[in-house]
C-alpha cells in the first residue's frame, strides 16, 4: 500500500481559537496524487478555548476552503460527547493533491466560511442482512451482510454496473484446524455495525465509511477457531 508522509507541527494560538496548524503532506512513493484521501490525528493545546468541530476547517495551501470531515475523539476534562469541554484530539479526513516525491501544506484553521461540498462522499445505509456503502460516482457499491461473515458479499462498480465480487464466490469463509472445519458462515456472536459515517461526534461531509466486524469462525458444534475484529474502510 503507497502512502503519505504527513507531518504535523503544532501552532500554539495566543488567543481564544487554535489559530492554524500546519499539515505537512509528503509523497515518497513516486506517485502523483489526484485528490486522494488522508486520515490523521490532530492534538489540540489546552486554552484554544473550543468547544465544537463545527468550528474548525480545512484549506489547502493557499488558503481555500476544501471539505472535510472533522470527528472529536477526545475533550480536556470531559467526554468526547460533553460540548462544554475543550477540544482536545481530533479525527480528520479530507482530500489532498500532490504531485510526485513532492511536499504540499494544508492547514486546520478556525472557521471563516462554509465547505464548498464537492468532494466524493460515501453513504451507507442498513436493511437486514445488509449493510450497503456506496461511494459515490466512479466508485462502487459493497455489500456487508449483517448475519455471518462473508467479508465483501458483493462489489459493484457504479460507473458501469460490473460485479467485482459476486454473493456466491463470497458466501463462506472456512479455516481447517486439526481436520475440523470452522466456517464463517456459523459465526457465533458475529456482528457488523456502521461507525462511519453517522458518528454521533462528526461534522462536515461524509468522507470515509466505515464499518466493524467481529466474531469467530465456528465448527457444527458451535466450536469456535480463529476469532476476528476487523474494519472496513471504504
Amino acid at each position: 500500500m503507497k502512502r503519505l508522509l504527513l507531518v504535523l507541527v503544532l501552532a500554539l494560538p495566543a488567543l481564544a481559537g487554535i489559530g492554524f496548524i500546519p499539515l505537512t503532506l509528503r509523497d515518497d512513493s513516486g506517485t502523483t496524487r489526484t485528490n486522494d484521501w488522508v486520515t490523521t490525528g490532530v492534538p489540540l493545546a489546552q486554552g484554544t478555548g473550543v468547544t465544537g468541530a463545527a468550528d474548525l476547517m480545512v484549506t489547502d495551501g493557499s488558503g481555500t476552503i476544501i471539505d472535510s470531515m472533522i470527528t472529536v475523539t477526545s475533550r480536556w476534562g470531559g467526554a468526547p460527547s460533553d460540548g462544554t469541554k475543550e477540544l482536545k484530539w481530533l479525527l480528520l479526513d479530507f482530500r489532498a493533491s500532490l504531485a510526485s516525491g513532492s511536499t504540499e501544506v494544508y492547514y486546520l484553521k478556525d472557521r471563516t466560511g462554509s465547505d464548498p461540498s464537492t468532494s466524493p462522499t460515501v453513504s451507507i445505509t442498513t436493511s437486514a442482512p445488509f449493510i450497503t456503502v456506496n461511494t459515490g460516482t466512479g466508485g462502487i457499491t459493497a455489500k456487508i451482510r449483517t448475519d455471518k461473515f462473508t467479508f465483501l458479499d458483493s462489489v459493484v462498480l457504479n460507473s458501469n454496473s460490473a460485479t467485482i465480487v459476486s454473493a456466491a464466490s463470497a458466501s463462506d469463509f472456512h479455516v481447517i484446524a486439526g481436520g475440523v472445519t470452522y466456517s464463517s458462515s456459523t459465526a457465533g456472536s458475529y456482528s457488523a455495525t456502521v461507525e462511519y459515517p453517522g458518528n454521533s461526534q462528526s461534522v462536515g461531509e461524509p468522507m470515509r465509511g466505515q464499518v466493524h466486524v467481529s466474531g469467530s469462525f465456528r465448527d457444527g458444534s458451535n466450536n469456535a477457531k480463529c476469532l476476528f475484529d476487523v474494519r472496513l474502510l471504504f
